[in-house]
């Protein structure tokens, strides 16, 4: 899956379990399509970045699904 289309979905996902979508997702490299595989991604919003990774879950044809786990703390 490519890190652009990741970060679509981080973004998204993101936005349905806590009611706003954050201003920026972005994820350097594109995400293995093999369960276990997992990218780091960074997510800002309202200046603040966290740490985002996200791990593939299940991987049927071309489709790849992941969990995501946010930072409890800020990058920097």
């Amino acid at each position: 899956m490519s890190a652009d289309e990741v970060a679509s979905q981080v973004s998204s996902e993101l936005a349905a379990q806590v009611g706003y979508e954050p201003e920026e997702v972005t994820c350097p490299e594109d995400l293995p399509a093999e369960v276990g595989a997992s990218i780091r991604c960074e997510l800002t919003h309202e200046g603040t970045t966290l740490g985002v990774t996200v791990t593939a879950s299940a991987v049927e044809g071309g489709q790849v699904d992941f969990d995501i786990q946010v930072d409890d703390q800020p990058a920097g």
